[in-house]
């Protein structure tokens, strides 16, 4: 078996460790990473590696990474692995009294903020995972979507220590390029450094979330996270000239609500089979190809006519 790097974000974006481990174990070549991978989830204590020598923050991520082990490698509940956080954090800031993590994160925020960083937490697609940089720079951008053009402030976030739970998954092959709140999109620099000219910066960070700030705007808090990237990406494939984003989707759609990205592209990938194919879905990646041109016009009129909002 070859080694296909799509397959390994396919796995850590789904959170399958054990189907990655499967899939790993049977390619010679990546031994060292299969290794990697054993050593993280499967031996006791696990061996993680940390961005930083700070002994606070090496502390409050390794809480994170023994998480990470415990949801994904161990097959745990989003739930349980609240629960599972809450006590962690309780014991190590000895506020046995708190009950909600939540809370607790507030005041994680306030350590970090203390040790000279910025921090994110809360959830990405039902799990938690912090975002920790250092510094910030702000940008405006004029982008155009198919609604209308609007002006974007870009706030550039450098030197990250922690880029939640699929930068880890996958030791940083793939992982959020960024995210959208009221006052405009926040990118994580090293990401797009040297591409801002590309379609990865140019499409599927710009435009992908200058949709989410536009729906923010016109419809508050009435849209579902799913609903949300289903539209993002929609309005990305509007402008890609190559299936090969498409076929990216297609690789990584799964039906299944703890994962807003996937989720969302199994509804594009079935939505434009009915309209192209009158099929409900179709995975053959040369029958997309031979008809790929007709994807774009279809998104299109999906974004602009509102589907999966009746």
């Amino acid at each position: 078996m070859e080694y296909d790097e799509k397959q390994l974000k396919r796995y850590c974006a789904s959170g399958d460790i054990p189907g990655l481990l499967d899939y790993l174990k049977d390619i010679p070549e990546q031994l060292d990473l299969y290794n990697r991978y054993l050593s993280t989830y499967h031996q006791d204590p696990p061996l993680f590696k940390y961005p930083t020598d700070n002994e606070t923050l090496k502390e409050i991520l390794k809480g994170y990474y023994l998480y990470y082990v415990y949801v994904f490698g161990q097959g745990h509940t989003p739930k349980e692995g609240e629960l599972y956080l809450l006590h962690y954090f309780q014991k190590m800031l000895n506020l046995p009294f708190i009950k909600r993590f939540d809370t607790l994160e507030k005041l994680i925020k306030r350590m970090v903020k203390n040790e000279g960083f910025q921090f994110l937490g809360g959830t990405t697609s039902a799990y938690y995972g912090p975002y920790i940089w250092k510094t910030t720079e702000k940008n405006i951008y004029h982008v155009q979507i198919p609604a209308k053009t609007i002006h974007v402030p870009v706030y550039f976030m450098k030197e990250f220590i922690s880029n939640s739970w699929l930068s880890f998954l996958s030791f940083n092959i793939t992982g959020t390029g960024g995210w959208t709140k009221r006052k405009g999109l926040s990118c994580k620099w090293d990401s797009y450094n040297g591409k801002l000219d590309l379609p990865s910066f140019q499409i599927s960070f710009l435009k992908h979330e200058a949709q989410h700030l536009f729906d923010f705007h016109r419809y508050g808090r009435k849209l579902s996270q799913t609903t949300l990237e289903y539209r993002a990406k929609l309005c990305e494939l509007c402008y890609y000239t190559t299936s090969d984003l498409f076929e990216q989707f297609l690789n990584t759609a799964k039906d299944d609500s703890n994962y807003a990205h996937s989720q969302a592209e199994y509804f594009i990938v079935s939505d434009l089979s009915k309209a192209i194919f009158k099929e409900d879905y179709v995975t053959d990646v040369n029958r997309w190809r031979e008809r790929y041109s007709e994807v774009a016009i279809h998104c299109k009129t999906f974004l602009l006519e509102n589907n999966r909002l009746k």
